[in-house]
């Protein structure tokens, strides 16, 4: 009697409870990828210098300074523009994954279940 009340308790909780934590942890994996990459920061710093690495500016038209800042802002952009790519890239791929683990979450003890009643068939043959 017990084992088939426990049984209803983790059906209970595996449908429901579990899945509304599932949802959580799927939003928590999103949150997490979109700022690792720092997709926020890099969109609002695009423009600047790579690491503020430049020359000092020694008067108003220093030639010397204008093309190694242009080079400087131009590299940012291109290691900036790639960074957000690869972090947008693997932010979508979590979101992909999360129908997918819910599916599999969902079908989980049915899997369990054919496959100890075919290792069950096997063994007693």
């Amino acid at each position: 009697m017990d084992i088939i009340l426990y049984f209803l308790r983790y059906v209970v909780w595996h449908y429901t409870r579990a899945i509304k934590d599932l949802f959580t942890i799927w939003i928590n994996f999103i949150w997490f990828t979109f700022n690792f990459f720092s997709i926020p920061l890099l969109l609002k710093t695009f423009f600047s210098p790579w690491k503020r690495l430049g020359e000092e500016r020694k008067g108003f038209f220093d030639v010397t300074f204008i093309i190694i800042d242009t080079i400087m802002r131009l590299f940012g952009i291109f290691l900036r523009s790639i960074t957000i790519i690869i972090g947008l890239v693997f932010v979508i791929l979590v979101i992909a994954l999360g129908p997918v683990a819910l599916t599999l979450w969902l079908v989980w003890p049915l899997i369990i279940l054919y496959l100890l009643t075919k290792g069950l068939v096997i063994f007693i043959k």
